[in-house]
């Protein structure tokens, strides 16, 4: 009998308890991006990107600081100084391994960096943008005003302001009232942003991102790392939506117009808002490999046992003698 079958199982068994071992390695991490599914801004008067009626959700313009911008939240003649935040969507629904890291991707367009205007005391060399956390009971909320005023496809749906959000009067309009809400529920854990920049001094503020953005980033993509607070705030949506949204914390109130950064990206040219979550890849328990190892072994010990053995050594290994 030949005895290649018996090697080739004694193979397959050493296989099975050592190749465990060699899978006993450090954790590693998968890179996913995620594209922004709505992205956008609002001013803390009800304005939004979203009524001017031309963005689409996919192309919403995030820009981001302290601009001129219509105290009645759509287009009108008498533009005033007030800050905006931006905000974007994403669909963490794919993400059911721990998120260990996490950047956002964010495209900073030429011309897009306002600093109040060179050679001023206003033109800062850097505008620091930050990423707040959203209270998460209040997310179904933001997404539902999200929604709301995504919807808006003329600027003949927002024909008037709105004095106070929280107690719409009969001449406020229900869409500007419901983009000042959101406004004020966006990233509240960077305090009132408004009219001044974001000031993460006061007791209870921060930030779980930040970046320094600076005329030499236009054209190019900007990467905003997560600290551990912002990978642990990801983490809880991890399976679910999130929201994050942003401000800046070094406009010059007063002073010169526009302050603010990632103007114009309501083009279709402009790669869009891009989250790249980081997850790590958990291998099975030490135990369950030292257990098939053990098991491949006692596999190898009992084939071994089992074949017959000749002074030539297993049956069928030796050479046949002629009588």
């Amino acid at each position: 009998m030949n005895g290649w079958p018996t090697r080739f199982l004694m193979l397959v068994a050493m296989a099975v308890a050592i190749v465990p071992t060699a899978l006993l390695l450090p954790e590693r991490a998968w890179s996913v991006s995620l594209v922004a599914t709505d992205s956008g801004f609002v001013t803390e008067a009800g304005g939004t990107d979203k009524f001017d009626g031309l963005a689409s959700p996919a192309t919403g313009n995030y820009s981001v600081g302290y601009e001129l911008a219509c105290p009645s939240g759509g287009l009108c003649g008498a533009f005033v100084p007030m800050q905006r935040k931006n905000y974007f969507v994403f669909d963490l629904s794919s993400i059911s391994a721990p998120i260990v890291g996490a950047s956002l991707e964010l495209f900073a367009p030429p011309g897009s960096y306002e600093s109040g205007g060179p050679g001023t005391a206003d033109d800062d060399p850097f505008e620091t943008y930050v990423i707040g956390a959203t209270d998460p009971a209040a997310v179904p909320a933001v997404l539902g005003s999200i929604s709301a005023i995504g919807a808006v496809s003329s600027t003949a749906e927002v024909d008037s302001g709105c004095a106070d959000p929280l107690s719409p009067g009969p001449g406020d309009d229900p869409l500007v009232c419901e983009a000042a809400l959101l406004y004020g529920m966006l990233a509240d854990s960077l305090g009132a942003v408004g009219p001044g920049p974001a000031d993460l001094s006061a007791p209870g503020t921060f930030a779980i991102a930040s970046k320094d953005v600076t005329k030499a980033d236009e054209g190019s993509v900007v990467s905003i790392t997560f600290d551990a607070g912002g990978v642990a705030y990801l983490d809880s949506f991890a399976g679910g939506i999130v929201v994050l949204s942003g401000a800046l914390t070094t406009s010059d109130v007063p002073g010169l117009l526009p302050q603010s950064i990632f103007g114009f990206t309501d083009v279709t040219t402009v790669p869009p808002p891009t989250l790249i979550v980081e997850t790590a890849v958990i291998p099975l328990p030490a135990g369950v490999w030292l257990l098939v190892s053990a098991m491949g072994l006692l596999l190898a010990s009992r084939i071994q046992a089992t074949v017959p053995q000749t002074a030539d050594g297993p049956a069928g290994t030796g050479s046949r003698q002629g009588g």
